[in-house]
């Protein structure tokens, strides 16, 4: 199954942000275990660097872009996948 994983949950694995910070771990773990496949957008890496690095510092920020980009696949996101998304017909 592909999922698509929001930029705050992302945040609520580094940065270990309760009350969601277990789910996000078991969401993580199935992806590590090939049950899942994980995408992000690309928006999310700078968003995680941005505030990564004003709360933890450079490196950690660096350190958990690499996590990310390691373990996850990128969600290709452009005009045509804005303006005929399936997401549209819940307006």
């Amino acid at each position: 199954m592909k999922i698509l994983i929001d930029t705050n949950i992302v945040l609520d694995l580094i940065l270990k942000r309760e009350p969601f910070v277990e789910s996000a771990i078991a969401l993580f773990e199935q992806i590590e275990r090939g049950n899942l496949e994980g995408y992000i957008a690309a928006t999310t890496i700078t968003n995680i660097f941005y505030i990564i690095r004003k709360t933890e510092g450079r490196e950690v920020a660096l350190a958990a872009i690499h996590r990310l980009l390691t373990g996850l696949r990128f969600c290709a996101v452009d005009r045509q996948i804005v303006e005929t998304g399936p997401w549209l017909e819940r307006l």
